[in-house]
């Protein structure tokens, strides 16, 4: 009898440790949704990193049209050519860091 009543008290910490939030033991099914929803989360994720490198790279490819424009701007001259230099050089850096950032997703 000794025995039976160790594995009964056994058994019951292991169900105890078992016990889901809900209150109940977790089961096979619960299991396998769990690792089903994983995998969607998982796949989600990969879709929104593809999304985010495309989008950084139509980001950079912007600040580079812009910075060619300021190039333009400081190449006629004027008063505001150093300005036009200078924010050609903000956009190139923004580009290469969007760059970056795209190769780091």
């Amino acid at each position: 009898m000794r025995g039976a009543a160790e594995r009964i008290r056994e058994l019951a910490s292991r169900r105890a440790r078992l016990t889901t939030r809900a209150g109940r033991a977790s089961t096979p099914e619960d299991a396998e949704t769990a690792v089903a929803a994983l995998t969607e989360a998982q796949d989600h994720a990969a879709r929104a990193r593809e999304r985010l490198r495309e989008s950084l790279g139509r980001a950079a490819a912007a600040h580079e049209r812009a910075a060619a424009v300021h190039v333009q701007a400081a190449q006629r001259g004027g008063s505001g050519a150093a300005e036009h230099r200078a924010a050609a050089d903000r956009h190139r850096a923004a580009a290469e860091a969007d760059r970056r950032r795209a190769a780091e997703a």
